[in-house]
């Protein structure tokens, strides 16, 4: 038996068949009588009809070695890091040499949990038909080009004619909207982890204080490497390093805010508010913004990285739904207070875990890693756009104390991590889910898209038949909103293909602006501001003048 463990073990590195040992084929641990249903075909094969190991393991593959409902091929079961024969549940076959058998049997109990069970079926196209083109149709203006990384937007209230390009690289630039003009606003590249890697990480968040103009307040969220700066949040066992901090800063401008373009701008050192240990590079989250209502700061940690939300610092079970860390969550704080543990900023009284039940600063978890999020203006709902990592991309509806499912769903299938391969989807549910996952109200499938970028509700008055839909994007360049009936349509744009969309913006004016690359170069480095506008025959569209506003009515 020792000679087929290393042969099983060098076809398939993966498989753990020395792990297994005996049992991967029987149902005893010391390897007597007993056979698996993958065990006896294989029996079969090379003891009864002498065919060599190499031929039977091909056979095997062929055929369905399993015998079990399921229906996996072993090679599938392989691929998916879990061992042949076994079957989750009484019902399991096992095969004597004296012609006996037992049926609706339980996998052996000395199995490791992680080779124990077939895996559930995963799903290769969960939507169909795909996402249809709707009614609106809009076109595109460039504003300005020639921005390095452009990774998000921001808007300040009381500039309207203000959009704020925020470069992955940590460059901020104040862009007049009407006129194209650009200044530099704020550079923060000292500040960040290495130029030459940034990957996800760099100057990944930013917001302004809705009193702005009066007390030049604004906050930023950003990749840093951890040096010697001790952590308010981490997962990392001792003596392993993070791969950088999240850092969350407060800056205050000293220089007129309205005289952005006539003269530099003048930034007060920045206060460090949260710093947290990030285990991997990628999926660190990144959103940050200041919900109206309550006019405190909500700030977007991911899962850590890696894949499947597993491996160092993410802890026995994953992130996403432990919620005594930052990690997978969406953390509610108050910025001008001092109550915290690092004496840094203020913990909201009814934030909903305060009462000891889960970490003090989450406000909802369960995401993988949300880089957008919106508060619409008029209605006040919580908007979040979380990336999937194997086939799903998703808006949720974000309510206080929700759990968003990650890592045991994607959008809203069941999420299988799968070892050293990506997980996967499918639509057969674990056997302990927790009982409280909230799906998402908007979720597709790569078939329409790559990697979800989330928008807002749009309150312009240039596309009026978009006025109230959520609208969003995807990096693949289609824009996307909530239709009336809640599904998601495609607005009809101009955009060329191979135009890639960074990040959907709403101006301080509310009208729909966008983060491109690919536009005016094939580069994925070089990126443009557009305007989204209307299609419809300017010459039929006059302004009309309020004390308050300037309109545009289109017959």
């Amino acid at each position: 038996m020792g000679g087929f463990l290393d042969r099983w073990s060098s076809r398939y590195p993966e498989s753990e068949a020395q792990e297994a040992g005996c049992q991967l084929c029987h149902q005893r641990e010391d390897g007597g009588d007993g056979w698996n249903a993958y065990g006896w075909r294989l029996r079969t094969e090379m003891s009864l009809s002498g065919r060599p190991f190499e031929t039977a393991v091909e056979i095997l593959e062929g055929l369905n070695p399993d015998l079990d409902p399921t229906d996996t091929l072993s090679i599938t079961e392989i691929e998916l890091g879990t061992q042949p024969g076994w079957t989750v549940g009484a019902r399991n076959t096992v095969f004597f040499r004296s012609g006996s058998i037992l049926l609706m049997q339980l996998p052996p109990q000395e199995f490791d949990s992680s080779i124990d069970v077939d895996p559930p079926v995963p799903i290769g196209n969960p939507f169909s038909p795909q996402i249809l083109l709707g009614d609106i149709k809009v076109d595109h203006s460039t504003i300005a080009s020639g921005f390095q990384k452009p990774f998000i937007g921001a808007r300040a209230i009381g500039l309207r004619n203000v959009v704020f390009v925020v470069e992955q690289r940590g460059v901020v630039w104040a862009v007049n909207v009407e006129s194209g003009q650009r200044r530099l606003f704020l550079d923060v590249r000292d500040n960040l982890v290495s130029q030459q890697d940034l990957g996800e990480r760099g100057l990944i968040g930013m917001v302004f204080a809705p009193d702005f103009l009066q007390t030049g307040i604004f906050y930023t969220h950003q990749s840093e490497p951890a040096g010697d700066f001790v952590a308010d949040f981490s997962t990392m066992p001792v003596g392993v390093d993070p791969d950088h901090q999240s850092v969350v800063s407060s800056w205050r401008l000293i220089s007129d805010p309205r005289q952005l373009f006539s003269q530099p701008s003048s930034i007060e050192s920045r206060r460090v508010l949260m710093r947290v240990d990030q285990p991997q590079s990628n999926n660190n989250g990144g959103a940050i913004g200041i919900n109206p209502a309550d006019g405190y700061l909500y700030v977007s940690i991911g899962d850590g990285g890696n894949q499947d939300d597993e491996e160092v610092g993410h802890g026995r079970d994953g992130n996403g739904q432990n919620n005594e860390t930052p990690f997978g969550a969406i953390l509610r704080i108050d910025p001008n207070a001092r109550n915290s543990e690092n004496g840094q900023y203020g913990v909201p009284l009814d934030n909903p875990f305060i009462d000891g039940s889960g970490l003090d600063e989450i406000y909802a978890h369960g995401f993988r890693n949300v880089r957008h999020f919106s508060f619409d203006s008029v209605t006040g709902d919580f908007y979040a756009a979380d990336h999937g990592q194997y086939l799903i991309e998703e808006i949720n509806l974000v309510s206080k104390g929700g759990n968003y499912g990650w890592n045991r769903k994607e959008g809203s299938f069941y999420f299988y991590p799968n070892g050293p391969i990506q997980g996967y989807v499918s639509d057969e549910p674990h056997s302990d889910l927790p009982a409280d996952l909230i799906d998402p109200i908007m979720e597709y499938d790569r078939d329409d898209g790559s990697r979800v970028v989330g928008g807002h509700v749009y309150r312009g008055s240039n596309i009026s038949a978009l006025y109230g839909f959520y609208t969003f994007a995807d990096d693949n360049g289609r824009i996307y909103y909530q239709d009336e009936d809640g599904s998601v349509t495609e607005l009809v744009t101009t955009l060329p293909t191979g135009t890639r969309i960074k990040y959907l913006i709403q101006g301080g004016d509310d009208e729909l602006y966008a983060l491109v690359v690919g536009l005016h170069s094939a580069s994925a480095v070089d990126g443009s501001l557009i305007r989204i506008g209307d299609t419809r025959d300017r010459d039929l569209c006059f302004p009309i003048k309020s004390e308050r506003a300037l309109a545009l009515i289109c017959l």
